[in-house]
């Protein structure tokens, strides 16, 4: 299903195969599985007949038939239907081009679909919907929407392969887009991945290379530098980019900088990362530096004191 919704799936090779692997998905025993049931009416060639399949619920696809390579003549017949994309039948039977909602209302639809506890077809019929969608969001939109779908969808993303993938397609999408993207957006979409354990490499390494690149011609804060850092920590991701954001931070005038707590993350972060250029002497002068700011009317929270 993820081939037919991408670039692939209008080449002459994908034809080729389409028959094949739609064979292969119609004798496996669980092809009334209703994400494998949609898989296979995507793999129908365009026109094709029911194949003797009926037209019962389960063999129906809830993204509109005619992006998943459906002919217009085929009627999808569902009586349980109640997803956003139903309202793209026609009176004549046939499907709409486009989906019913904009790419960004489907995302946030998407996100309140997981935040009520809505069931697993329901939420599945508006991923499918939404995947082909996901490279018409604007680049301004790319970051929302992935704000909107993963703050209610974390528990979901186990259950339901085709959440996951719409999340890593967002991904990609603030990957591509990167370079027109605001540092504080990137680095939104890094604490999201972060936040679901996601170590998405691609992501995760593109954001790291623009906000170096950025960092040259105009300066980044300590806030982002700890921010990056800890994002990376928190999936065990180890990049030797990383090392040279550990060195702008630890010059003695950015230490001088950085307020108490930002000290403990970044000394917490660059360990786990296992970047501390010399150990010895930077964990020394960094600790030293946060003993100078405490004092028994100013302790130090007993959590940051666990954490160094």
């Amino acid at each position: 299903e993820t081939l037919t919704t991408s670039s692939l799936s209008r080449s002459s090779a994908f034809d080729v195969g389409r028959g094949a692997l739609h064979g292969a998905a119609v004798g496996r025993r669980d092809s009334d599985e209703l994400g494998l049931a949609s898989a296979i009416r995507a793999l129908e060639p365009a026109g094709a007949a029911d194949g003797g399949r009926g037209t019962t619920p389960e063999h129906t696809s809830a993204a509109p038939a005619s992006w998943y390579g459906v002919g217009e003549e085929e009627e999808v017949v569902s009586d349980k239907d109640t997803s956003p994309s139903s309202s793209g039948v026609s009176a004549a039977g046939g499907h709409s081009a486009a989906p019913p909602l904009p790419p960004a209302a489907l995302a946030r639809r998407l996100g309140a679909l997981c935040r009520e506890g809505a069931p697993d077809g329901e939420i599945l019929g508006v991923t499918l919907e939404f995947l082909p969608a996901i490279e018409h969001l604007e680049s301004e939109e790319a970051v929302p929407a992935l704000e909107a779908v993963l703050s209610g969808s974390r528990r979901r993303l186990a259950q339901l392969p085709a959440l996951l993938d719409a999340v890593e397609r967002l991904g990609d999408l603030v990957a591509v887009r990167a370079e027109d993207l605001p540092t504080p957006q990137l680095l939104a979409a890094l604490n999201w991945f972060a936040g679901i354990g996601l170590p998405y490499l691609l992501l995760f390494e593109t954001v790291l290379v623009v906000v170096l690149e950025r960092n040259i011609a105009q300066g980044i804060t300590y806030g982002q530098v700890v921010s990056i850092l800890e994002a990376f920590a928190a999936v065990r991701l180890h990049v030797s980019e990383l090392h040279a954001l550990y060195k702008h931070l630890r010059q003695p005038h950015e230490l001088a900088r950085l307020p108490t707590m930002a000290l403990v993350r970044f000394l917490s972060a660059a360990s786990r990362l296992d970047i501390v250029a010399d150990p010895t002497r930077d964990v020394r002068e960094i600790i030293e530096r946060v003993l100078a700011e405490t004092t028994p009317q100013r302790p130090l929270p007993l959590e940051s004191s666990v954490v160094l």
